[in-house]
């Protein structure tokens, strides 16, 4: 199913939920254990730098990623029983 957001796009695998909430899209599935959220951001001019990332990671220790559209950094963080992704990834504006 491709679920369309007003600037992005995700292909999910059946059987996944989503829920636009006010500031981020939550995706899970109802069976599974963790979720996505997600929040976008537009910049009004030019295009998203490195420095827009790490003042959005507000001080996280951070490291660099590279996909196939999208770069930016990410900080993982396992406490208990608990496994923490955090992604902050650009692709343009």
């Amino acid at each position: 199913m491709l679920y369309t957001h007003d600037s992005w796009s995700l292909d999910l695998p059946e059987g996944w939920q989503v829920e636009d909430e006010e500031e981020c899209t939550l995706i899970y599935h109802p069976e599974g254990v963790g979720a996505f959220q997600i929040s976008a951001f537009h910049k009004e001019s030019g295009d998203i730098t490195d420095e827009d990332l790490i003042d959005f990671s507000e001080g996280a220790d951070i490291l660099p990623v590279e996909f196939d559209h999208l770069e930016g950094f990410e900080n993982i963080e396992v406490e208990d029983d608990a496994h923490i992704s955090n992604w902050w990834l650009r692709k343009g504006a």
